[in-house]
């Protein structure tokens, strides 16, 4: 424009003035050529989707999902499923028990700091009592923790199953984002 010097040639495209009503100039262009790629990439994703590799990989994810429903279930039956039920159910409880201990340890502990900073003198006894019952209660948090923590390392079956199963679900979270007809991902060579 003349006001701010940046261009005093006339437009090099003459857009009839019934096209200014539905937006700027350039909108039909990109439109036409966004249509255009997305007809390409259709075209191309319906070769790939018959590839080899992307049946390849729906196999594969029929195959982690009866894996995860069947291998590595919690409704398993039998006596060492009974077991690793049992086994995941004491971790779990161990480790909730962990958590309300620290939070009950930091809210103490907060109470705690709230209290030495609104008070000006605070006896030495109340002090000494109030450290101690923070100290304790930080100690038994971090007992229990080593609790759960010991208890998930000494059975090495259950500590294999659940991370052989979060490795799994994970993949398959993976493939199913992959699969979905909506993955911009490429499917094969063509694309």
């Amino acid at each position: 424009t003349a006001k701010n010097g940046s261009c005093f040639d006339p437009p090099l495209m003459d857009i009839p003035c019934i096209k200014w009503s539905h937006g700027e100039p350039l909108h039909i262009a990109g439109g036409i050529t966004i249509h255009f790629n997305a007809a390409i990439f259709g075209f191309l994703r319906g070769i790939d989707s018959n590839s080899p590799w992307f049946e390849n990989a729906k196999s594969i994810l029929d195959d982690v999902s009866n894996i995860l429903e069947d291998d590595l279930s919690l409704s398993k039956t039998g006596s060492s499923a009974t077991q690793y039920r049992k086994d995941f159910r004491q971790c779990q409880q161990l480790l909730r028990d962990a958590r309300t201990l620290r939070l009950e340890a930091d809210k103490l502990c907060e109470q705690w700091q709230e209290r030495l900073n609104n008070e000006e003198s605070i006896p030495e006894i109340e002090r000494a009592e109030a450290e101690t019952k923070v100290k304790e209660a930080d100690a038994q948090a971090n007992e229990a923790f080593d609790k759960a923590l010991k208890h998930a390392r000494n059975d090495t079956h259950l500590e294999h199953q659940i991370k052989l199963s979060k490795g799994y679900a994970e993949l398959k979270k993976l493939l199913q984002g992959y699969v979905k007809d909506s993955s911009k991902k490429p499917r094969g060579p063509a694309e």
